[in-house]
């Protein structure tokens, strides 16, 4: 048994693990810097906008869990293609996970703004930081669809092994996302200060460029048929197996996010609520940087077997 533990250990691939968790450790590190700047930019403001953006963050992780499941589902479809050798069924499912993406994204973000009220009630956000929570939501959920695109990019590339294109992707949207919350929310570099709506707007630019950026790089890796939408038949076939892997993810990504608006709804009900709430909003970004290895790892696991 010892000797098994032992040459286990010796023929590890340990430089190609590495070679896959270091891009994805900065890409989560970059992604981490968008959030914290976010949290900054609002706090230099007023505790209103930093509790706004809190709510409509944690709103965010839950309508982003399809996306999620999509891209596990990717992850395992394409990948499990490529080891086959049926490359021209890894494009296959990549267009159909794109296009199966977009199109729930531009559903979840329609209802999401039917009933962003309803969701701001039931949340008993405090009514006077309604409005504020509900631009920031609106913006979020304009930016919906290119952050599905985005997601579920960076799962296709990595499937495909390649870890430096959705890091390339994501520090390009980080610079963005942080120059624009300066110059536009603060009014740095003599931009005009337009506050809690400049940060929203400077992340709704920024994701947009990154999703435009993921399709040009996925276009040019030849990662999709030329019509990106595959063949009906074919698809009455692959959509099973890819909801088959996709629906547990779904499950359990959205008891873990309801878990978590279950917390901001009982923040926003304390006394003090709008401190409590953005207090809680910076803690969840600093808990976030401590699982960040683990994900690197967790990810590098999934793509290595």
């Amino acid at each position: 048994m010892k000797f098994e533990v032992k040459k286990f250990l010796l023929e590890m691939p340990y430089g190609s693990i590495w070679e896959l968790v270091w891009p994805q450790t900065i890409m989560m590190l970059c992604t981490i810097f968008i959030s914290l700047t976010d949290i900054w930019a609002a706090g230099q403001i007023s505790p209103d906008i930093q509790a706004s953006i809190g709510i409509s963050a944690q709103l965010h992780a839950l309508f982003m869990v399809i996306g999620t499941a999509l891209g596990a589902g990717a992850m395992a479809a394409v990948s499990q293609s490529i080891g086959a050798k049926h490359y021209l069924r890894a494009k296959r499912y990549t267009g159909l996970v794109i296009v199966f993406a977009v199109v729930m994204a531009f559903i979840i973000a329609g209802i999401g703004y039917l009933f962003r009220y309803s969701i701001m009630s039931i949340l008993q956000v405090p009514a006077h930081i309604t409005e504020l929570a509900i631009t920031f939501f609106t913006f979020i959920l304009w930016g919906m669809p290119a952050q599905y695109i985005m997601n579920v990019s960076a799962t296709l590339f990595r499937a495909n092994r390649n870890v430096m294109t959705p890091l390339l992707i994501v520090s390009v949207t980080a610079f963005f996302n942080i120059f624009g919350d300066l110059a536009f929310g603060l009014g740095y570099f003599g931009f005009t200060a337009y506050g809690g709506t400049g940060i929203a707007f400077a992340t709704f630019c920024s994701v947009t460029i990154g999703a435009i950026l993921a399709m040009i790089f996925m276009y040019k890796a030849n990662l999709f048929i030329r019509y990106i939408i595959p063949p009906i038949a074919w698809m009455k076939e692959a959509v099973p197996y890819l909801l088959k892997v996709a629906l547990p993810a779904i499950m359990m990504q959205t008891l873990w996010q309801v878990g978590y608006l279950t917390l901001f709804g009982v923040m926003a009900s304390l006394p003090d609520s709008v401190t409590a709430l953005a207090g809680m909003t910076t803690g969840m970004r600093l808990e976030s940087i401590l699982f960040m290895p683990a994900v690197a790892f967790n990810v590098t696991a999934s793509i290595m077997v």
